[in-house]
């Protein structure tokens, strides 16, 4: 059985790992060619380039050659490490010295469009269709005034684009048979923005609702709560209940990993820990959930919960160099760890005794929107408002007893992380 397991697991990751490695390093060797170019031109005094279109080596017409060297503009331009000039500009110029995007300049050219276009160096590239569906990048990196080459990049990538088919007359014999290509599905475009916060924060949370419930009416609930008003002291009740108490709230602490794009759409996983108490005060009391009056709590220590919390936020962005804006929905699951030092339960006896120490489980739905700044080359540091409810259920382990406390209110919070 455990080498049957072994080889299901190992035939599994050499099946996966080849899809995966291409899903997560694709955008990556585009990268690695602007990197490398821009590490080649950090000789260049002005510091300014011009990117033509590359081509195949073979004449084909495609629009592979298009798409690679925009792709590979984009990056340079993001790195900030060279001034790129306009697409529009360049195509101007070069229609004007009668050149074509063939991936090829001689030295007489290079040093026209140096002048013209007012850069210091070129960027020129080929592309060569390998194995089915792959395709060789060539980039080269040449100063105009003397033609010479100052780094070169080579990648080989999977082919995203769909290649035309050229059509041959009638008559003609063709050289080789039209082949169709069947178009690739595009994966979506756009900017990327993947982060790992560590966060904190301050609540202005209150207690909802504090609530001892019975679904087995004539069963005493009330009198072992540890709170007994002076005007009633003894009762069987379906339900009795507290509500809109202040909180003593302990600062958030937690971490979360999330992205955004491509798109409007993101998300992101959140791990957090707070602690809430109930404050001393006088508050409206419902038996049954009719008012009765009110009863004081003389002490903050009556009910103190601390929550082990894992949430999942659906967000939506607006994609921004620097700073962008965000808001969302979220959902969570809690564990929480529940003390009443004054109210018997049946958790460490069979008779009924103090404290109550109980583990609760609870749901979150809360309401982020925030606002996130980048901070190139370290990671970005964002501010988030936060309107949560948080319900906790427990039972002190009493049979036909479902007891509740429901938390609400804004969460402020801050914090900082790298991104990748």
């Amino acid at each position: 059985m455990k080498k049957y397991l072994i080889f299901t697991i190992l035939l599994t990751t050499c099946l996966i790992a080849p899809s995966l490695n291409r899903c997560l390093y694709a955008a990556d060797l585009y990268d690695k060619m602007a990197v490398e170019i821009c590490e080649g031109g950090a000789e260049l005094t002005k510091k300014k380039v011009a990117i033509l279109p590359f081509a195949y080596v073979d004449g084909r017409k495609s629009p592979g050659g298009t798409i690679v060297s925009e792709r590979l503009t984009t990056r340079i331009i993001k790195l900030k490490k060279l001034q790129v000039v306009e697409r529009s500009l360049l195509e101007k110029v070069m229609e004007e010295l009668k050149l074509q995007a063939t991936g090829a300049i001689d030295s007489s050219s290079a040093k026209e469009l140096g002048k013209l276009l007012g850069v210091e160096a070129i960027v020129v590239g080929s592309l060569m269709a390998t194995r089915e569906g792959q395709v060789e990048i060539n980039a080269r990196l040449i100063r105009t005034e003397t033609a010479e080459a100052i780094v070169a990049s080579n990648v080989t990538i999977e082919r995203d684009w769909a290649e035309e088919v050229e059509e041959v007359p009638p008559g003609v014999p063709p050289v080789a048979p039209p082949r169709y290509v069947a178009p690739v599905r595009r994966a979506p475009t756009g900017p990327r923005f993947n982060f790992f916060d560590v966060l904190v924060g301050v609540n202005s949370n209150k207690i909802t609702e504090l609530k001892f419930k019975n679904t087995y009416y004539g069963v005493k609930l009330y009198t072992d709560l540890g709170i007994i008003p002076d005007y009633y002291t003894s009762g069987t009740y379906n339900s009795i209940s507290w509500k809109n108490m202040a909180t003593g709230s302990s600062t958030p602490l937690g971490f979360r990993i999330g992205g955004f794009g491509p798109g409007p759409l993101g998300g992101a996983f959140e791990f957090s820990y707070e602690s809430n108490n109930m404050k001393r005060g006088t508050y409206s009391l419902f038996i049954n959930d009719i008012k009765w009056g009110t009863v004081n709590f003389p002490s903050d220590d009556y009910l103190t919960v601390k929550s082990l919390i894992l949430s999942g936020d659906l967000l939506i962005w607006v994609p921004a160099e620097k700073v962008f804006p965000y808001f969302g929905t979220g959902f969570g699951f809690s564990l929480n760890f529940i003390s009443l030092p004054t109210v018997k339960s049946y958790i460490t006896s069979t008779s009924g005794s103090i404290p109550t120490d109980d583990v609760g489980l609870g749901l979150i739905l809360r309401f982020p929107f925030g606002l996130r700044v980048k901070i190139p080359d370290l990671g970005s540091m964002f501010a988030e408002a936060r309107y949560q409810m948080h319900w906790i259920f427990f039972d002190r382990n009493r049979k036909y007893e479902s007891d509740s406390i429901t938390l609400s209110g804004f969460r402020f919070l801050f914090g900082a992380g790298f991104s990748f």
